[in-house]
């Protein structure tokens, strides 16, 4: 069993070596790069749409289409091998907030394996004409270390009473934010409020109530303050085009669950490619009133999968 990261400790970089082993294996890709490997990517994946189709084909058009997957997949795992430093350097950056969690609450390696999947996320969905995959990747890498560590504070039991003094100091907190005007409150401050003393307000600040890994992290003098706010102004316009593309995807995964594969394509190339009844048609070998048909047909399960409580 790999050593986990305890409090007080230095993260051990034996237990990131699966990760660290592979890094160097591949180089860092310059912006045309990830350009041409993200379009080679998307390429596979409609080559195995269209392998997964039921329709006959000349042996030729086969191999194209196994070719241009195969193509896509060696695509995809280039860009994975090539960014796995991004996913080392932040877990790296935000192993400190490890020592808010008592004793052996996390795994290094989960952190890095969380980031490893928002990595997977951001080159399946990556679009390179909206940003640098650096950043965009580093986006969805965080998102899934924090889906982590939010997993994790969920799993560590607290006390009951400790959640009351918790209410009770949060409460006092507000108050002498109102007051003084800033966000800050000093210990002794919030320990002035009725049945509270300082050494339970502190008590409360030292439990893991939550780990961000939004927080600030300490200025280490690297880069300049133009780059942050660079950086910072990227990363909201980064942020944005997540989201779009997290309602995106759990769409897609609803119309997986919900939907026969014809149904699914007729979908994606009205909505998502813009074609019309008669080119869907074209393709699918299909009159045009038969194709707003699946359409219709596939638009009310669609709705009625979403309007479904989700299942425990």
């Amino acid at each position: 069993m790999e050593k986990t990261y305890k409090k007080g400790e230095d993260m051990p970089s034996g237990s990131l070596k699966p990760f660290l082993k592979q890094i160097g294996d591949d180089p860092l890709l310059t912006a045309d790069e990830e350009r041409n490997l993200s379009n080679l990517y998307q390429e596979g994946k409609r080559a195995k749409d269209q392998l997964l189709r039921k329709r006959s084909r000349s042996s030729q058009t086969v191999k194209l289409l196994e070719r241009k997957a195969a193509e896509g997949e060696e695509a995809r795992q280039k860009l994975i091998g090539s960014n796995l430093r991004l996913v080392i350097s932040n877990t790296f950056k935000y192993a400190r907030r490890l020592q808010q969690f008592p004793n052996d609450a996390i795994d290094i390696n989960d952190l890095a394996q969380d980031g490893m999947l928002g990595l997977i996320r951001a080159v399946e969905d990556y679009d390179p004409e909206k940003a640098r995959f650096s950043t965009y990747a580093t986006w969805w890498i965080i998102q899934h270390m924090q889906r982590g560590l939010d997993n994790t504070v969920s799993t560590i039991r607290i006390p009951v009473y400790m959640v009351d003094r918790r209410r009770k100091v949060l409460k006092s907190e507000k108050l002498l934010q109102q007051r003084q005007g800033r966000q800050k409150i000093a210990i002794g401050d919030v320990a002035r409020a009725p049945d509270l003393t300082e050494r339970e307000v502190t008590e409360v600040s030292n439990l893991p109530w939550t780990i961000s890994l939004d927080e600030p992290l300490p200025n280490d003098g690297s880069g300049s303050e133009t780059e942050r706010i660079k950086l910072t102004r990227d990363t909201v316009n980064v942020e944005a085009e997540a989201l779009t593309q997290v309602l995106t995807s759990q769409l897609v995964e609803a119309m997986r669950e919900a939907l026969t594969p014809r149904e699914q394509l007729v979908l994606q190339w009205r909505y998502w490619d813009g074609l019309n009844g008669p080119e869907i048609g074209k393709k699918l070998d299909l009159t045009k009133q038969r194709v707003e048909r699946i359409e219709n047909h596939a638009r009310v399960k669609l709705a009625y999968h979403l309007k479904k409580p989700a299942q425990d």
